[in-house]
C-alpha cells in the first residue's frame, strides 16, 4: 500500500483559522473536510481522528477546532500538522468582539452580549473557562502526558517539536512558510494570504493593541488578564523569537 499525506488543520478559536481553512479549501476543494469531536474525552480524541482519517481515504487536509495533540498514527498515513499562536490578551479580546455578535445560548456569547469585556474575561476566569486561562497552552500542552512536566513546559517543547507551527502577528511570513512546509507534499499548493472572518482589522502593531487594551480596561484588571495568562504569553514569545529571525 503507497504512503498517504494528509494535513491536519489545529483549528484554535480566534487565531487565524478561518483564513487558513480558506487557503486549505481553495487548493484542495472536496479533498479538504472540517470535522468537530465534541462530548470525545480528550485521551480518545487522537483516536478518533485517526479514525476519521482513515476511513476517508479521499482527503487530503482535514481542519478541526476540537482535535487534540498528540498527533494521530495511522498506518501508512504521514501526518502535517498545522497550528497557530497569538497573544493570548488579543486573541480573547477578539474572540469577546465575535462572540457578543452570536445569536447562541452557549456560554460565551451569553456573556459577551450583556458584559464589557473586562466582565465577560472575568466571568470565565471564575467559572474556570480554559477559553480565558491560558487557553493555548492547554491545547500544546495535550502533546504529552502530564507526567512529563508542568503545563508550560509540555507546550514549550510542544512548539519546539513541531514542524510547522504560524503565528497571527507574522500572518503573511506564516503562510509564506506554510507554502514553503507543504510544497514538497503538495507542489501546486500556493500559499496566497486570505483574510476571513477577522473581527478587528488592524495596522496597530501588538505593543499599540496591548497599550490600547490596558487603557480601555485599566492597569489593576490589565494585571488580572495577564496573570491568568501568564503561561501563553510565554508560549506566545517563544513563538515570535522564530519569526524575528
Amino acid at each position: 500500500m503507497s504512503r498517504r499525506t494528509v494535513i491536519v488543520h489545529y483549528h484554535l478559536f480566534k487565531n487565524a483559522g478561518t483564513s487558513v481553512d480558506g487557503l486549505l479549501r481553495r487548493h484542495f476543494a472536496s479533498a479538504w473536510r472540517e470535522v468537530e469531536f465534541h462530548g470525545i474525552p480528550p485521551r480518545r480524541n487522537g483516536a478518533a481522528l485517526a479514525g476519521f482519517i482513515a476511513a476517508h481515504p479521499e482527503l487530503q487536509a482535514v481542519s478541526s477546532h476540537t482535535a487534540m495533540l498528540p498527533l494521530p498514527e495511522i498506518e501508512n498515513v504521514d501526518i502535517l500538522p498545522i497550528i497557530f499562536v497569538r497573544h493570548p490578551l488579543l486573541r480573547l479580546k477578539s474572540a469577546y468582539s465575535f462572540e457578543r455578535l452570536q445569536q447562541m445560548d452557549s456560554i460565551g456569547p451569553s456573556l459577551a452580549r450583556v458584559l464589557p469585556f473586562i466582565g465577560y474575561a472575568r466571568a470565565l476566569v471564575a467559572l474556570g473557562n480554559r477559553q480565558a486561562i491560558n487557553f493555548q497552552t492547554e491545547r500544546f500542552c495535550a502533546n504529552e502526558p502530564p507526567r512529563k512536566g508542568t503545563e508550560i513546559e509540555r507546550a514549550l517543547r510542544t512548539i519546539e517539536r513541531l514542524p510547522y507551527v504560524g503565528l497571527v502577528e507574522a500572518f503573511d511570513e506564516s503562510v509564506a512558510r506554510l507554502e514553503a512546509y507543504l510544497k514538497p507534499h503538495f507542489p501546486d499548493f500556493q500559499g496566497e494570504p486570505l483574510r476571513l472572518n477577522v473581527t478587528n482589522p488592524t495596522q496597530a502593531t501588538v505593543a499599540e493593541q496591548l497599550r490600547a487594551l490596558r487603557d480601555e480596561v485599566g492597569a489593576r484588571q490589565y494585571a488580572f488578564l495577564t496573570r491568568h495568562n501568564r503561561d501563553d504569553i510565554a508560549l506566545f514569545e517563544r513563538a515570535q523569537q522564530d519569526y524575528r529571525q
